[in-house]
């Protein structure tokens, strides 16, 4: 209940819930014409990031030089635990050479999604790739993957010189 000013205005103030999404107030005073006042246009927005979870994509095998088949997946949410939007995370490589596909950081999208395909290092060896977003719970978020085989580096003669044969004969 509100008591109306000398100009017979009313005012509140209204504070946004936790939850993200559309709002709507309604002003009414019964009996009085153009009662209910309905506003309707009014939207609550996720806060500042608070928290970073994994999503998917630990744990993945493919062949040395090559992109993984699965993305990593991050999600950042602020305290309401509602998603946050165009949150800046960085998939950094710790171990193994690798290289994200995507110009870092990365962008949260509308479900708090931040998200890239990596490539990983030449070696056969473990790819250590951190997920960070600096003074968030959780943060960094850590991804293995292993590399399989690899892209050669370089070639070295082993045997089969100095040899002769017969024209359209197996040597």
């Amino acid at each position: 209940s509100y008591i109306t000013d000398a100009t017979g205005e009313a005012r509140a103030e209204l504070t946004m819930g936790s939850t993200v999404g559309n709002v709507v107030v309604q002003a009414e005073v019964p009996g009085l014409e153009g009662s209910p006042v309905v506003f309707d246009d009014l939207y609550a927005r996720a806060g500042d990031a608070v928290k970073m979870e994994y999503v998917s994509g630990n744990n993945q095998s493919g062949i040395g030089g090559h992109p993984l088949d699965e993305p990593f997946k991050v999600q950042v949410f602020d305290v309401g635990n509602n998603p946050v939007y165009g949150w800046q995370v960085t998939f950094q490589d710790i171990q193994g050479g690798g290289f994200p596909s995507e110009t870092q950081p990365v962008l949260t999208d509308e479900q708090g999604i931040a998200q890239t395909t990596w490539i990983l290092g030449t070696e056969n060896v473990e790819n250590i790739i951190h997920a960070i977003s600096e003074g968030l719970d959780g943060s960094p978020i850590v991804f293995t993957a292993q590399a399989i085989g690899g892209v050669a580096d370089s070639m070295q003669y082993i045997s089969g010189n100095n040899q002769s044969g017969t024209v359209a004969q197996p040597l």
